[in-house]
């Protein structure tokens, strides 16, 4: 204000007021500055005081968390169900599984034993409907069969199973077509073989059971845990240590539109006819592979 004044007041001491107006306006500006600053910082901050109140989430409510826990119930309660289902099928498997315990001769016996089992199982269970809620996506791939080096390998694997008296009795016929324990005893033997398979034009789609996650860092997104699958183990479960039994659904499909539409990761319910039931129980691991389609 004082620098306007004398500008304005004499003229005859223009160059005077010059001088001493420019020696004003360096002191003056720096409140100056000062000034716009406070008043910018003023308004920044109550420009963000109220974008936050716009953009902040509200803190979880009663109601929300209480959804979150029905949800977790509902996929505990839902891998239970399958877990039974599952279990149901191989109760009378598990009773071989192989034991550190285990002499020489009893892992014989039990091997045969388990051979016998599985023979039963599988014409029990052929054909029969076969459901689950919840499964996970690992992959979708090309079916493949034998092709016709393969079957010819196939026929010398036949023959070798046959010299075995603890496994003779599930070659039956030697038709691989109905008979998924040597489809499975072939393949095992040939799984190295590129040359010995061809793709069949249907699709595999490959499953996994997820386990509900506890809702810390190593839960994803859809609430199942991120490192953990399997059927839940009621033997060896406890409140502070969940067990799970290894396990590997196989959809297969005709239609490739059908199969393209499915993704990895994708939790999804599954319905078919069982075709095959394989199991291993060995001593410090189980596993479960069943066939639909």
């Amino acid at each position: 204000m004082n620098f306007g004044v004398r500008y304005f007041r004499s003229s005859i001491h223009a160059s005077k007021v010059r001088s001493e107006g420019f020696k004003m306006k360096k002191y003056s500006i720096i409140p100056l500055i000062a000034i716009s600053l406070l008043y910018c910082a003023n308004v920044f901050s109550q420009n963000m005081d109220e974008s936050s109140k716009e953009g902040m989430a509200e803190p979880l409510s009663g109601d929300t968390t209480e959804n979150r826990n029905l949800d977790h119930e509902k996929r505990i309660a839902t891998w239970n169900n399958d877990s039974n289902t599952i279990l149901s099928i191989i109760s009378n498997l598990r009773k071989y599984r192989e034991s550190s315990d285990d002499s020489t001769l009893q892992e014989k016996l039990k091997r045969k034993k388990l051979i016998e089992e599985l023979y039963k199982v599988n014409k029990v269970y052929n054909n029969k409907p076969f459901n689950l809620t919840a499964v996970m996506i690992d992959d979708v791939t090309p079916e493949k069969s034998l092709s016709e080096y393969g079957k010819r390998r196939a026929k010398q694997i036949i023959n070798t199973i046959k010299k075995d008296p603890s496994s003779a009795m599930f070659v039956g016929d030697g038709n691989l077509d109905n008979n998924p324990l040597l489809l499975f005893a072939v393949a095992m033997n040939l799984a190295l073989c590129e040359k010995c398979y061809k793709e069949t034009g249907r699709y595999e789609v490959k499953c996994k059971i997820p386990v509900p996650g506890d809702g810390n860092s190593m839960s994803g997104d859809d609430g199942y845990s991120d490192y953990k699958h399997g059927i839940l183990d009621c033997d060896l479960s406890s409140e502070n240590n969940i067990n799970t039994i290894d396990t590997d659904i196989i959809l297969i499909l005709n239609s490739e539109e059908k199969a393209l539409q499915i993704s990895k990761g994708q939790i999804i319910p599954i319905n078919g006819k069982i075709k095959s039931i394989m199991y291993k129980g060995g001593q410090f691991s189980e596993s479960i592979t069943i066939q639909i389609q």
